[in-house]
């Protein structure tokens, strides 16, 4: 995928399906490209009910395909319509776009999971530090827990994801532990 395509898209505000894993081309995400640089694109996601489920930023070389105008992302924007969705319209960076991602999530205190490009098992918790390309992170577990710390090169990630129900419900269980 060109980064000038998804550039396009960005600029239309089309919703997308994106797809990453070509041997699963039955799982794809769905949502609005709201950043991108020469590495790394940002993607507002959107859930199958038609609900804003936070952000993930990705490496662009991960995309295998991008559709537009297909029957499900009609079905996607009745629903968007029908639950009054409006887009957060955050997250936007002209450069940098995983750092920039990486300190708005630290400065937020939000919760992510970060996969790292050899397919090791996903890090969930909150950054605590960012130095010289190395991510602290406390480690919280999926009932909210903290669960020691892990520390993560920045040149190794491929995704980052943050602010999906999955993680609002994690961030409520930690806060009420």
């Amino acid at each position: 995928m060109q980064k000038s395509d998804l550039v396009n898209l960005m600029e239309k505000g089309e919703l997308c399906e994106i797809y990453t894993d070509p041997d699963r081309l039955d799982i794809f995400s769905v949502g609005y490209i709201v950043s991108v640089d020469e590495d790394f694109f940002i993607l507002e996601s959107i859930n199958e009910y038609g609900k804003f489920d936070g952000y993930y930023c990705e490496i662009i070389d991960n995309i295998i395909k991008i559709e537009i105008k297909t029957q499900y992302l009609n079905d996607i924007i009745k629903l968007l319509k029908y639950n009054k969705q409006n887009r957060p319209n955050k997250m936007k960076f002209s450069s940098n776009i995983l750092n920039n991602f990486l300190d708005k999530i630290m400065q937020d205190h939000r919760i992510c999971t970060i996969s790292l490009l050899d397919g090791q098992d996903d890090t969930i918790g909150f950054i605590e530090k960012m130095k010289d390309n190395i991510l602290t992170i406390k480690n919280i577990d999926n009932h909210g827990k903290e669960d020691g710390f892990s520390f993560i090169d920045t040149r190794d990630i491929s995704i980052v994801e943050m602010g999906s129900s999955d993680f609002e419900k994690i961030e409520i269980l930690n806060k009420l532990s």
